[in-house]
């Protein structure tokens, strides 16, 4: 599976993203009951929305070896541009449509990506069949879809850090603050796709902007376009491209009381990986003492490891909105089985199942956990 598949997809009209998809894989007989599928489309997402670019801020120290940008471009499908930036100066890796992705290339990935969210959603809702997005996006990105709008409240989900240095100017006075006399204009800070930044000054941030002069009477007036010009403004067209989209697959009039941030949650899921919640909502066939040496070794786990975990026995490394309680029908099942103890852990994601051997300790478990999710967490690859 490569790139072909990538734009086998950006042809599909937009009934085939609601169907149910039953994967085959050449040379290997048997009958996917979900977990393929869902291997597959955490494939297909990780290959779109990793299209993205971001720097590092300065003040953020580095693990050794580590790069201070990322950029990552679809280029073996003609893009020059990736398809998602994390803000400059930002800590937190919020994807959001990156300006730059204007091509017509890049608009039609862009749009499929909507269409793949949309599925997520209909899978998710409808099926019980979870694969989020294994990124954080924007909430606003999901405001669009819904049609509600951003404010400046917007920017503390999407772009914390540039929220903490401007919320300030709601109770202080802009003469003491020394910002008297500032039009409605702002500098629109991007990154090339090398990940160098590229700043643009004396940006409007509504038509007209250099005529009006910034003042206490109309300051939220101006944080509220500065936040729309952020979010939705310079991403117009790579947004509009992501809803249509989304929209296409599930309309918008099919949402009723739901808000942008269960929307995200829909989506792209939640790390929150809560080792009481997978506890109590798993069908564990093991002697409790080992239901206790797993659970303090996913207590144990990094964040990434944790990911893997899910990815090795789920097919999604992120897990439903409702956490572990979002499987059900398919909880999760950890059995002992009747295997040699020097056996590694094996899982079936088509019935969200760990097989476990009974080991002699709880060092050995985590050991043989850790050589197994470390080894065999990614069924399919984009080559």
């Amino acid at each position: 599976m490569g790139e072909g598949l990538l734009t086998t997809l950006c042809d599909r009209q937009p009934h085939y993203f609601r169907a149910m998809w039953v994967v085959e894989i050449a040379g290997e007989p048997g009958c996917d009951e979900g977990g393929v599928q869902r291997e597959l489309m955490e494939s297909v997402l990780q290959a779109l929305f990793s299209s993205f670019v971001r720097r590092i801020p300065d003040e953020i120290g580095l693990d050794e070896g580590e790069s201070r940008t990322y950029s990552s471009v679809l280029d073996g499908l003609e893009c020059t541009e990736p398809l998602f930036m994390v803000p400059v100066g930002e800590a937190v890796d919020v994807l959001h449509i990156n300006p730059k992705a204007t091509g017509k290339r890049e608009l039609q990935l862009l749009k499929l990506c909507g269409t793949m969210c949309a599925r997520v959603v209909i899978s998710g809702v409808y099926r019980s069949d979870h694969s989020p997005v294994p990124f954080r996006l924007a909430r606003s990105m999901f405001s669009n879809i819904l049609g509600v709008g951003v404010s400046f409240a917007s920017l503390e989900s999407d772009m914390p850090s540039m929220y903490d240095g401007r919320v300030q100017l709601l109770d202080v006075p802009i003469a003491e603050l020394g910002l008297d006399g500032l039009s409605f204009t702002e500098t629109n800070v991007v990154l090339t796709n090398r990940g160098e930044v590229e700043m643009h000054e004396d940006v409007e941030v509504v038509h007209g902007g250099r005529n009006m002069e910034l003042s206490d009477e109309n300051k939220v007036a101006f944080l509220n376009l500065f936040a729309k010009f952020l979010l939705v403004d310079r991403c117009q067209e790579g947004l509009a491209a992501f809803t249509e989209g989304f929209c296409e697959v599930f309309p918008r009039e099919h949402f009723y009381i739901i808000s942008e941030s269960d929307m995200e949650l829909l989506v792209c899921g939640t790390s929150s990986f809560d080792v009481e919640d997978f506890e109590q909502n798993v069908e564990w066939t093991v002697p409790r003492h080992m239901i206790s040496w797993f659970c303090n070794t996913l207590r144990r786990f990094s964040p990434e490891q944790k990911s893997r975990f899910l990815q090795f026995v789920t097919g999604s490394s992120r897990l439903p909105a409702q956490g572990f309680r979002g499987y059900s029908p398919h909880r999760i099942k950890i059995r002992q089985v009747p295997r040699p103890a020097d056996r590694l852990p094996t899982s079936h994601t088509c019935f969200n199942t760990l097989d476990v051997p009974l080991y002699r300790d709880e060092a050995t478990l985590q050991h043989k956990l850790l050589v197994a999710i470390s080894v065999g967490y990614e069924g399919f690859g984009l080559e």
